[in-house]
């Protein structure tokens, strides 16, 4: 509705400005350039050919641009840059890379809201491009078969690798048609252990997914790196399974890490689940102010941010207090366009969550995607990657 009124506001202006110039040449106006009809047909003076092209490109980018919604909130704004500068895939260059490159994905963009739609209602099994297509060989979610997973206990502790500042007033929530979003106003970060690689993946259909493991064994230190967060959602059920299984509810929690100079962005996910326990769960306190806003987020359109008061909630508050977490790359986002060589951290052990605000949830899924429609992608072959996992010695502590 928005897009209309500034096209037409648009067309009006060049009408008037054109009105007066001389040489005129009346230029029909049809439909809008971005495939939307216009609905008051107008016929408008234009001073040259050139001139009327331009107003066409102006009304395109006014009509196309999120940089309004962007420009409002830190978490979308960095999530809109991130799927700006994701775009050219890695060339040959990148064989080149000089040798022990920190882990990096491949240059591909980020969802957002031109991107094409897409549902669930075969949980991703029909979707096209890159979420299909052959090469595309690691794709996330997965499967975590525990027998096959190797333990690394360098990777360290991921709970104390994040500065999570307290909530001074309120978050940004939102819901982008297929979940519920969360953005936060501070600078929330994490240093993310990874190892090096000779060559970084580059969507090579001969590139070995072997060849992502620590150096000199099990125990040597795997670097680490500072990503910034850009926004946490849900997906009801959980799409990452452990031994065939899901859980109730997945949250991810999305970090990016700007590239310098040629270096490309680098983007890392830590997931934790959520589970109804036999006995009942307490309701927590902090989501239930979240999940109170679920009926006024289905009166807004997606990416329509409202404020929550939540002061004095940590992200660190979503971490468990047993820490043991799997680790693997590359992946790929799990929607699309499911871009590759992303950084997957998953913590083993679910969260509680009482029965009222799961089925909140899943009835927010729901009246997004379709009655009994679930927003979880299938899981994706390994192709060849190594689940690692660090394993907590003190798990009944908190962290």
């Amino acid at each position: 509705m928005e897009d209309s009124r500034a096209y037409r506001v648009l067309v009006n202006a060049a009408a008037a400005a054109a009105a007066a110039a001389p040489n005129r040449v009346q230029v029909p106006f049809g439909g809008g350039s971005t495939g939307r009809p216009v609905r008051d047909s107008y016929a408008g003076a234009c001073p040259s050919g050139i001139s009327f092209i331009l107003v066409l490109i102006v009304a395109a980018l006014l009509t196309t641009s999120p940089l309004p919604l962007v420009a409002s909130s830190p978490g979308l704004r960095d999530h809109w840059s991130l799927s700006r500068r994701l775009l050219s895939e890695s060339t040959s260059g990148d064989a080149a890379a000089s040798q022990h490159s920190v882990a990096q994905p491949a240059a591909q963009p980020v969802a957002h809201s031109e991107d094409p739609p897409y549902a669930y209602s075969v949980h991703g099994g029909d979707w096209g491009g890159v979420c299909s297509e052959p090469k595309s060989r690691f794709q996330s979610p997965v499967d975590i078969v525990l027998k096959d997973v190797v333990n690394v206990p360098a990777l360290g502790d991921l709970r104390q690798r994040g500065h999570y500042p307290q909530v001074q007033a309120n978050v940004s929530v939102y819901h982008n048609n297929h979940t519920f979003e969360i953005s936060f106003h501070e600078d929330n970060r994490i240093r993310l252990p990874m190892f090096d690689v000779d060559k970084p993946y580059n969507l090579s259909d001969s590139w070995d997914a072997s060849s992502y493991a620590p150096n000199g064994g099990s125990r040597s230190k795997p670097r680490a790196e500072t990503f910034h967060l850009t926004q946490c959602h849900l997906h009801c059920l959980s799409e990452t399974e452990i031994d065939g299984s899901h859980f109730d509810v997945e949250i991810h929690c999305v970090h990016v890490r700007h590239g310098g100079g040629e270096e490309r962005e680098s983007v890392g996910v830590w997931a934790v689940f959520m589970n109804r326990t036999t006995g009942g769960a307490d309701c927590d306190p902090y989501l239930e102010k979240l999940l109170a806003a679920v009926p006024e987020l289905l009166h807004r359109g997606p990416h329509d941010l409202f404020p929550v008061q939540l002061p004095g909630f940590s992200l660190s508050h979503l971490l468990p207090s047993d820490g043991t977490y799997f680790h693997y790359y590359p992946g790929s986002l799990t929607t699309p366009p499911c871009s590759e060589g992303l950084l997957w951290y998953v913590f083993k052990n679910p969260l509680p969550i009482c029965d009222r605000h799961f089925e909140t949830i899943s009835d927010l899924v729901q009246a997004l995607n379709g009655r009994k429609v679930q927003n979880f992608r299938q899981v994706q072959p390994l192709h060849g990657r190594v689940m690692y996992r660090w394993m907590d010695p003190k798990p009944d502590t908190e962290a």
